[in-house]
């Protein structure tokens, strides 16, 4: 029977895609972790569920520009997102000493997030982040293709899902099993599908949710598909 009763934790108004993912991997046993590397690794396997019908990306993971560029940050301890946060978050309306740092972009696309315009530009070794045409940091492409195969491991079963909203039901519906890691595929979507997502806000403290890369086809970073149900 592969339809089952959402637990205690995740019986509220709407089951969201990121609590069918947690839900999904406490089955497996899977701990919740920040771990860069395969959920199953002694297998090589990740597990990623997303929901039938829904529009929302897979995250694929979480990784923050390693190389400071902007004189403000280069050399110095602050962080990269905690700089961008400090000058360029937006105050909230019912909180004025909050300061939020949190929007998409993707791809050549530039966005404007308060009085700034923020773009990505890809250059031969990275591709960096700029606020008004300035770069201020960049992502290594080393590191980032190191990252991603190290997270991806030799595998990536993919689940799909429906959500009964009513009786709280979530019921597996197919399964596919992706493998033949593709760098230059990664490499490509990185400046055409990839979604960079800063979710970031300070008031007392600093509070990083971790800039995510999501992807809405994840089928198409692997050689190989098959699948099994």
């Amino acid at each position: 029977n592969n339809t089952l009763s959402a637990p205690q934790l995740f019986l509220k108004s709407s089951i969201d895609d990121n609590s069918i993912g947690r839900y999904t991997e406490n089955l497996l046993g899977i701990k919740e972790n920040n771990k860069q590397e395969p959920d199953f690794p002694d297998v090589g396997v990740e597990i990623k569920t997303y929901r039938i019908g829904s529009n929302c990306p897979t995250t694929l993971l979480c990784k923050e520009p390693n190389i400071k560029i902007h004189s403000e940050i280069k050399g110095k301890r602050k962080g990269v997102i905690t700089y961008l946060t400090e000058i360029a978050g937006i105050e909230t309306i019912d909180n004025p000493d909050r300061l939020n740092f949190k929007f998409d972009i993707t791809g050549n696309n530039s966005v404007k997030f308060g009085d700034n315009i923020f773009s990505l530009e890809d250059y031969e070794n990275n591709i960096s982040i700029c606020m008004n045409y300035e770069p201020i940091a960049a992502w290594d492409h080393t590191m980032l293709t190191n990252t991603f195969q190290k997270k991806f491991g030799k595998y990536l079963l993919n689940i799909g899902c429906r959500v009964n909203e009513n009786d709280k039901t979530i019921t597996y519906e197919n399964m596919n099993l992706y493998n033949g890691i593709c760098n230059d595929r990664y490499k490509t979507a990185l400046m055409n599908d990839i979604t960079i997502s800063f979710r970031a806000h300070k008031d007392r403290r600093m509070r990083n949710h971790g800039t995510g890369q999501r992807i809405k086809d994840i089928g198409k970073l692997f050689e190989q598909n098959v699948k099994i149900y």
